[in-house]
């Protein structure tokens, strides 16, 4: 049986399956700040692992909350399938894009062209069952949002039962 984690994530991918299998860890922020015109290197990251590592000092599940800056959103339906992600409100929301996806009814491709203008200006003509999965998609996202940010807000959203290392490099590239 397929879990409400898989199937909101799979219509919000479209095809992909990003849960995947359990691993032992996961990246949960990155935040990349290096030049790109010199070889000057700066980037910070939090990780989650399922085992302590007696090399890396962890921080405390409650203060990870805080290294939580830029995240995707490929990651974060594998870490709510596997129990990184714990937090009331975006169970909440997964239930509730459950019933958002059940209500909706989208209709068979082909049917009534529409005008779609783009944020850009551009006008394309495009079927009903493209513009109605592209609204369901981001009445999803708004809904996956609001439960992620205010778990994070009331540092409710990581598990206890994970380990989490903050990692960072800042300096002169290595590699050149």
């Amino acid at each position: 049986m397929i879990s409400n984690t898989r199937i909101v994530a799979k219509v919000l991918s479209g095809e992909y399956d990003w849960v995947n299998t359990q691993k032992t860890s996961y990246n949960l922020s990155y935040t990349n700040r290096s030049s790109s015109g010199n070889r000057y290197v700066n980037w910070h990251g939090l990780w989650a692992e399922d085992s302590l590592n007696k090399d890396k000092p962890p921080i405390d599940y409650v203060a990870a909350h805080d290294h939580i800056k830029e995240y995707d959103w490929r990651v974060v339906f594998a870490c709510i399938e596997h129990g990184v992600y714990v937090g009331p409100a975006t169970k909440q929301a997964i239930e509730d894009c459950i019933q958002l996806i059940q209500d909706t009814e989208i209709p068979e491709p082909g049917e009534k062209t529409i005008r779609h203008v783009n944020w850009l200006g551009g006008v394309n003509y495009i079927d009903n069952h493209t513009d109605k999965t592209w609204k369901l998609r981001e009445d999803l996202q708004k809904i996956m949002l609001s439960g992620f940010q205010e778990d994070k807000k009331n540092k409710q959203l990581l598990s206890p039962d994970w380990h989490y290392y903050r990692r960072a490099f800042k300096g002169w590239s290595r590699s050149c």
